[in-house]
């Protein structure tokens, strides 16, 4: 199994978002024999006004989780991050787009 999953949620902020000054993507997991259970979480610093030169911290912990088949071996998972973009919307909202790869091999069929 090789796939590049996408994820993609809208952060609602309760102040303005001007500008993003600093912004970091960091993920944790564990993997049972049904799914993999994890959290992305976004750090960083923003302004929310133009001319502010004062800036706010930030951060969001995103759970996700993925589906295993039966026919997954578990102890074979290998979860990277191939791409993080993020756009601000309305001044309000930070969407965050995570796209992340799973590789996992097959077990093995047990000979009878």
């Amino acid at each position: 199994m090789n796939l590049i999953i996408p994820f993609t949620k809208d952060i609602k902020f309760k102040t303005n978002i001007s500008e993003i000054a600093s912004i970091s993507l960091e993920h944790e997991y564990t993997v049972n024999d049904s799914e993999i259970l994890g959290n992305f979480i976004i750090t960083g610093e923003y302004k929310s006004h133009e001319v502010s030169v004062n800036r706010e911290s930030f951060e969001h912990v995103l759970p996700f989780s993925v589906s295993l088949t039966t026919k997954i071996d578990a102890s074979s998972v290998d979860f990277t991050i191939e791409d993080f973009t993020y756009e601000v919307i309305d001044n309000s909202i930070l969407r965050v787009n995570i796209d992340f790869n799973v590789i996992a091999s097959l077990k093995e069929k047990e000979e009878v």
